[in-house]
């Protein structure tokens, strides 16, 4: 990678960690959009970060990344360079972040290492398969929504159970609803394998009322 870049080595570990912030947030917005909710940690930027391996949403939203110029501002590159090569990139960011960590942190330093490791097998991937993440995303892009629906179907699924019981009652408010409704949602979330936490149950219940009606 030394070898291709050279000074600009620099300024590739400055693209891939913008298109990695950049992958976590655009998954969370996606989430957010498809299943209608707020405040669980599946629509949120950390809580993609911590469920998927590191470099993964990168693949899949590169595509994305790619159409957006402005990503490159502020750095030397004139073009973006190919997929295997900005994972490449992200595991080199990931060593040089783990080596900053120690001695103090070896957890931390331990876990971006992980990272590395994994970063670097998809790089390897996007070599040997060279259209490998351009095509699932372009496959993906003209169905986004229905992809996100089936990677969180218990979500969806536990969302069209609970709008049925409202649907079946007969309640004052959107609140009045979701406070009453949230011990038998919170037991059918459990019961089908659904991630609905308790501290957020009930405000999620009554958005999904709302953007019902």
């Amino acid at each position: 990678m030394l070898g291709r870049y050279g000074p600009l080595l620099d300024d590739l570990l400055i693209l891939a960690w913008r298109a990695n912030r950049f992958a976590h947030h655009y998954e969370a917005a996606l989430l957010r959009k498809t299943l209608e909710l707020s405040g669980n940690e599946l629509v949120t930027a950390k809580g993609c970060e911590k469920h998927h391996a590191c470099g993964v949403l990168v693949a899949q939203h590169y595509t994305t990344i790619i159409a957006i110029p402005e990503m490159l501002q502020g750095t030397r590159l004139t073009k973006f360079p190919g997929t295997g090569e900005i994972l490449e990139a992200l595991s080199l960011d990931c060593i040089m972040h783990a080596a900053l960590c120690l001695p103090d942190n070896l957890e931390m330093a331990l876990n971006l290492l992980a990272d590395s490791v994994a970063t670097n097998n998809l790089a390897l991937q996007g070599e040997l398969h060279l259209s490998n993440f351009f095509n699932r995303k372009a496959e993906r892009a003209s169905n986004g929504k229905a992809g996100a629906q089936k990677r969180y179907a218990k979500m969806v699924e536990l969302k069209d159970w609970a709008l049925q019981k409202y649907k079946e009652g007969s309640w004052r408010s959107a609140n009045q609803a979701a406070c009453e409704l949230m011990p038998d949602v919170l037991a059918q979330s459990q019961k089908i394998g659904a991630n609905l936490m308790k501290s957020n149950a009930q405000r999620t219940i009554a958005e999904w009322i709302r953007k019902s009606a």
